[in-house]
């Protein structure tokens, strides 16, 4: 009977149970201290913690191999990164080797990108298509090559395969990137800079298609009514970017009076992006500067001051939004522009280009004034240390030229209308 019986395994006590937890922990404790270090050509990296890293790697020193140590404190990219400058600068028997192209961003152009993003220059987002066009077209082709190994015959016949928007985003990255290379007497030349026949634009360009000013008018005609004419106002009439135009909120327009010319004076603070339903936070513009006050003169202005007062007694936030009250992003705005415009419409970028053209060639309005309601700095030391005009100061210059107009030319087409 007993030979039938199976053999159970011995009961683990509590004492054995601990043991077995204590020989885990001190298992996992030993990954965390020292992550596994991954395969390199060239030098390693250990990680102790998230935010410590041990690098290590050789380099000759009169004409002696050494090893070197570097304790580094900060992200596992950043680690990677250092690692890859010093491989640029140690990484050969010589005392400089020839980076890859895709070794010289690592090392120079991404963190020359990450101070303009720091110091506001730029918005981290607007890096986020030249990473796409990095990693979907550049890196395949050229990451891998020598920055000594570029044949320019061979960058045309590539450029020519590019749409126009790409094949420009892409030179740019590749003319910084061995800028750097010259800068630091890796190469003599680069030959990125050169001229290279960049693809055909397409039919639909923003190039030389604006609106005069009988055109503008004519055109808001057709938007009366559509979701989408506040935002036409806004870029056609105020100078303002396309998601400028759109992150416009009923309380940030106002009346304006001043130099016998009424305005509608609004705040920019926020835009609406490509895609999504919520607008940026306040202040989040292209720039610092573009964090501003625009004006809309009569008879436009005083249409958008009749829509903010619809969409507020209709309980809406945004000028421009949909039924529902939801404001609309600018993939959305450009869509029920084609539908609403007409095929023969320009561009809706193209307005604030509309609206600077017929403000100088119409209008006279002074330049300075101009640059200021575009979120633009002026130029010298004034411009930028000691010019500081209120949106008032900005409507008392602009009625001086607009009033002429006025008076010259009666009601428009669309104050008739």
């Amino acid at each position: 009977m007993s030979d039938r019986i199976k053999k159970q395994p011995p009961l683990l006590m509590f004492g054995d149970l601990t043991a077995r937890a204590n020989r885990t922990e001190a298992r996992s404790l030993r990954r965390e201290k020292y992550i596994m270090k991954r395969r390199r050509t060239w030098g390693t990296i250990r990680s102790a913690t998230k935010a410590k890293h041990v690098i290590r790697w050789h380099e000759t020193v009169d004409g002696e191999r050494v090893r070197r140590c570097l304790t580094f404190h900060g992200t596992y990219r950043e680690a990677c990164r250092k690692l890859a400058q010093l491989e640029v600068e140690h990484g050969g028997e010589t005392a400089k080797r020839m980076p890859t192209i895709g070794q010289a961003r690592e090392a120079w152009w991404v963190p020359w990108n990450e101070r303009r993003i720091a110091s506001g220059k730029v918005k981290e987002r607007s890096t986020k298509r030249s990473e796409e066009i990095w990693r979907l077209h550049v890196e395949p082709r050229w990451g891998g090559v020598s920055i000594a190994a570029v044949h320019p015959a061979e960058v045309q016949e590539w450029l020519l395969t590019l749409t126009p928007d790409i094949a420009k985003r892409a030179l740019g990255i590749l003319r910084k990137t061995v800028d750097f290379a010259v800068q630091y007497d890796y190469l003599q030349v680069n030959k990125f800079a050169y001229e290279y026949d960049r693809p055909i634009e397409g039919q639909f360009s923003r190039v030389g298609t604006v609106y005069r000013l009988d055109q503008a008018e004519s055109m808001l005609d057709r938007l009366r009514g559509s979701s989408i004419e506040a935002a036409y106002i806004l870029a056609a009439f105020g100078g303002t970017r396309t998601g400028e135009s759109l992150g416009v909120k009923v309380e940030d327009v106002r009346p304006l009076r001043v130099g016998g010319v009424d305005f509608a004076a609004v705040e920019l603070k926020r835009q609406m992006l490509k895609d999504g339903n919520e607008p940026t936070e306040d202040g989040d513009l292209k720039t610092k500067g573009s964090v501003r006050s625009t004006l809309v003169p009569e008879p436009y202005g005083a249409r958008l001051l009749e829509i903010a007062e619809e969409r507020r007694a209709m309980g809406h936030e945004f000028l421009s939004c949909k039924p529902t009250g939801q404001p609309i992003n600018r993939s959305c705005a450009n869509y029920r522009w084609r539908r609403d415009a007409g095929d023969d419409c320009i561009p809706f970028a193209n307005l604030r280009n509309s609206w600077r053209t017929f403000c100088k060639v119409e209008w006279d309005i002074d330049w300075e004034t101009l640059e200021r309601l575009m979120g633009h700095e002026l130029p010298g030391v004034s411009g930028k240390h000691y010019i500081r005009m209120s949106v008032d100061d900005m409507a008392k210059l602009y009625a001086k030229s607009y009033r002429k107009r006025l008076e010259e030319n009666g009601p428009s087409a669309a104050e008739a209308a």
